[in-house]
């Protein structure tokens, strides 16, 4: 790995969220590129970087970091381009010439240690002498918590993400629990933060850990499709990721279901095991689906076993009697659950559903769930169908302010 070091003339690119950030550094061999992410930059920054020489097939040689690190400068011109840079807001480089005339080498250890004295320079009133001591400490806080995450091995995406989340109180968040980034970082999940945990010397006992093991596993269950996982699953699941004693777990499933986390049901002696939230969402979807299965639909002034017989002839096949039971409720009810294995004409009924339907003018729209799903059913179907959240409109974005 390369090291190199100058200062930091233009920012051609820059990513705050993720602190991506494409910029020229001036070195003494001459300008160069430099591409990277770092929660920090400025112009005129003084910097020492990390990396290896790259090729873009688009831009050329590229120096790719790393790490970066603030170079201090200790000339008096060094010390006033850094204040002046912009670096510190309320501090142009009138003000910093000032500061230095003032100051001297010590400029900066004055702004750090003993900042009311700035109160004795021109241009520096109470009311500037507050927003640069503020604009001074915050960019000291976030370059603090940036060092603590690095020495754990975060990078600087997910350090700027996890700052963004906690602010002020990152370190304190996670020393006290690293277990929590699992839920409110997304990309963090559990062995990542048990990694973390670990080089912390946090013990593998710790409630927190076992709470974020189970929680963990109930989320692997749902990303297979299921609200719950019954006990005598979940037990030795945990068990296998943590390797601790089973009562730990008893104790953390007893304590979760306390606080709320998880919601215990026990039913025919089987214990079910949810995520919270998924018990209320099962619910809400149980309570909607019996809401639409009580309304009360128009009579249709139609034969439905005449249409039947007409489809029967027009698509030279026999429709199995639970078929027919399924084409006439679907028609009488609000809401019909069609279910079979492959191959027994769950998609021939829906067809013929579909069919009778437009016959009779009806408006006619086609959902599924995913976009396969949806694919799927255009081509089994002939007729446009669309994922349910297009046929909603409905969107994930987030409004604007």
């Amino acid at each position: 790995m390369l090291t190199v070091e100058g200062v930091i003339e233009d920012i051609i690119f820059r990513n705050d969220d993720n602190g991506y950030t494409v910029a020229k550094l001036i070195t003494d061999q001459g300008p160069l590129t430099v591409v990277g992410s770092t929660p920090f930059i400025s112009l005129e920054e003084a910097v020492k970087l990390k990396g290896n020489m790259t090729y873009h097939d688009t831009y050329g040689e590229q120096f790719a970091f790393e790490s970066m690190e603030i170079v201090i400068p200790t000339t008096l011109k060094g010390i006033e381009n850094y204040l002046g840079s912009g670096l510190i807001p309320g501090i142009g480089p009138a003000t910093a010439k000032n500061i230095v005339k003032k100051f001297g080498v010590d400029a900066l250890d004055t702004i750090q240690y003993n900042p009311q004295k700035l109160i004795q320079v021109k241009g520096i009133g109470e009311r500037k002498l507050e927003g640069i001591i503020e604009a001074f400490e915050d960019q000291r806080e976030i370059r603090e918590i940036m060092i603590f995450l690095q020495e754990y091995d975060i990078s600087v995406n997910y350090g700027m993400k996890i700052y963004k989340q906690y602010g002020h109180d990152t370190v304190g968040v996670i020393k006290e629990n690293p277990y929590r980034l699992t839920e409110d970082i997304h990309g963090i999940g559990f062995k990542r933060a048990d990694e973390i945990a670990r080089n912390m010397g946090i013990s593998r006992e710790s409630p927190h850990r076992v709470r974020a093991g189970i929680r963990f596993i109930l989320m692997q269950s749902m990303g297979s499709g299921h609200c719950y996982l019954p006990k005598d699953e979940l037990l030795p699941e945990t068990l296998e990721i943590l390797q601790v004693d089973e009562g730990l777990v008893e104790a953390g499933i007893r304590d979760m279901a306390m606080d709320g986390d998880i919601t215990i049901i026990q039913d025919e002696g089987l214990i079910m095991i949810y995520s919270t939230h998924l018990h209320v969402a099962e619910n809400n979807v149980s309570r909607k689906l019996m809401e639409i299965s009580q309304i009360q639909l128009e009579e249709l002034d139609i034969d439905i076993y005449e249409k039947i017989e007409d489809i029967e002839k027009s698509e030279g096949i026999q429709f199995a009697e639970k078929q027919k039971l399924a084409i006439e409720e679907s028609l009488n009810n609000g809401l019909v659950v069609v279910t079979g294995g492959p191959g027994t004409g769950k998609t021939t009924t829906i067809n013929a559903i579909i069919s009778i339907c437009e016959d009779l003018g009806l408006n006619v729209s086609l959902a599924a769930p995913t976009g396969r799903a949806a694919k799927r059913m255009t081509e089994t179907s002939g007729r446009e169908a669309k994922t349910i959240h297009r046929l909603l409109e409905y969107s994930f974005m987030e409004e604007s302010a």
